[in-house]
């Protein structure tokens, strides 16, 4: 089998149709959850993690979805400016409570990378419309009015991510 190479598995680049009437159909009142899970061994015990992770909406609404509820925490998806040298994403996270900053102050005493899995949900429905996408934090800021994590993703080339925009050749320096 040498020399043979597998075919590149090519990622899914279509929206999902319940997903695009939501966003085009304005009579449609189906409200859109953007979520994310923050993953790492540290948040084993901290306040309101579910076993190793976090589980945000960003959202007024509790949100439960597969067994897991989502606390609502306020964050932001800072997208990487076309034509920028460094292609990375941004959550900005709300810091008035503090209950993240400190579970990452924990988690970067240790070297393992903190994963994000970012997700869309709509009302009704148990799964995600986007998603899971899988994202890595490369670098944390904190400040008093927020926690930023600096976020990179292997596959992201072409792929629909947050808020219907599509990265396609403008965006190849996320490819790792």
């Amino acid at each position: 089998m040498s020399g043979l190479k597998r075919p590149r598995k090519t990622p899914n680049t279509t929206i999902d149709p319940e997903l695009k009437k939501v966003l085009e159909d304005y009579s449609d009142e189906r409200v859109l959850y953007d979520t994310i899970q923050l993953k790492h061994p540290s948040f084993v015990g901290e306040p309101l993690a579910e076993g190793d992770s976090y589980y945000l909406v960003n959202h007024t609404d509790t949100v439960t979805r597969s067994g897991i509820t989502f606390i609502c925490f306020p964050f932001s998806v800072v997208l990487p400016e076309v034509g920028s040298n460094q292609q990375t994403l941004s959550l900005a996270l709300d810091n008035t409570d503090q209950l993240v900053q400190k579970a990452i102050e924990k988690a970067q005493q240790n070297p393992q990378a903190i994963e994000c899995l970012y997700r869309t949900y709509i009302e009704g429905s148990n799964s995600p419309k986007v998603g899971p996408i899988h994202l890595q934090v490369e670098g944390v800021t904190i400040k008093e009015q927020a926690v930023t994590l600096e976020c990179t993703r292997p596959d992201i080339y072409k792929r629909t991510f947050p808020m219907g925009v599509r990265y396609d050749s403008k965006f190849k320096g996320l490819m790792i």
